[in-house]
């Protein structure tokens, strides 16, 4: 038996790696509150710990690992305001709900 394969796995520092620690802030913050929201709207859910910049960089790379799901958009000053919503969470009501 080799020498790594009978030492423990050392799982925190195994997951640390793997993701970002913005973008588990990103994650639970969207499942505790419950409800689609914007990189913006985030920002000020952080009280202004983290920019817009570093919140839309993990928004966009969770998004492209599956973990956040874009279910709106609506035209701001000549840009687009995506509204993203953690993929694990049930949506049941998230199609009804009112956009601003």
């Amino acid at each position: 038996m080799s020498k790594i394969a009978s030492s423990p796995m050392d799982w925190d520092a195994f997951f640390s790696h793997l993701a970002h620690p913005t973008q588990i802030a990103i994650i639970e913050a969207l499942r505790w509150i419950d409800q689609p929201l914007s990189a913006a709207e985030l920002t000020e859910v952080f009280e202004g710990t983290l920019g817009l910049a570093t919140v839309s960089y993990h928004v966009r790379r969770l998004r492209n690992l599956h973990v956040l799901e874009l279910i709106n958009m609506r035209a701001v000053r000549g840009a687009s305001e995506r509204f993203y919503f953690f993929a694990g969470a049930k949506k049941a009501g998230v199609a009804t709900r009112a956009w601003r």
